[in-house]
């Protein structure tokens, strides 16, 4: 079930050359030396640094969600987790665009919650969104066990195209949750 899942590479693209793998395993340590080194490569591209600070902003974002919803997540110690999850980041240097998508192995039941908080986002402008991650942050409802919700309105903050998701079975409740992004 998983072992073609786990083959699979995570990678930095700046046009045709992958430039940075790194390792599928996620966890706080990890995300922030992957989200830096993805940065510096971006700035050693010469990609405009509000391009580079969108990027980083839903690299961190989306790994959170592999954390929190993986269904292999490992609790570590000090409130600690770590989760597999593909990333792959596409950089086209000539139109300044950037494709982000990621994949990760969920349980059915958080199909759901995952559609919902999507679902919330679509079709709202910049305006509807930041009024919405600022009701979320005041009322601190909608607050699941690690995070407010509030990932999916940030990140459809900084996308220019709408937020595309899909669920392959993948054996009994276990399903291949891909997210894709451009900016």
């Amino acid at each position: 079930m998983q072992s073609t899942f786990l083959n699979e590479k995570s990678f930095l693209q700046i046009d045709d050359t992958v430039i940075y793998e790194f390792s599928n395993k996620l966890n706080e340590e990890t995300m922030i030396k992957i989200s830096k080194t993805i940065q510096s490569h971006l700035i050693s591209a010469q990609v405009h640094i509000d391009k580079i600070d969108d990027i980083f902003k839903i690299l961190i974002e989306i790994m959170q969600n592999i954390l929190n919803y993986s269904y292999d997540k490992i609790e570590l110690k000090n409130n600690k987790r770590e989760a597999q999850g593909i990333l792959i980041v596409t950089m086209n240097s000539i139109e300044n665009t950037c494709t982000i998508q990621s994949s990760n192995l969920i349980k059915n039941t958080k199909k759901a919650i995952i559609q919902e908080r999507l679902h919330e986002i679509q079709g709202l402008n910049e305006k509807d969104l930041r009024r919405l991650l600022r009701q979320k942050m005041r009322a601190k409802k909608d607050i699941h066990t690690k995070g407010a919700g509030l990932g999916f309105i940030i990140i459809g903050l900084r996308v220019v195209k709408p937020v595309i998701i899909t669920f392959t079975p993948i054996e009994n409740d276990i399903l291949k949750y891909t997210l894709l992004l451009q900016l």
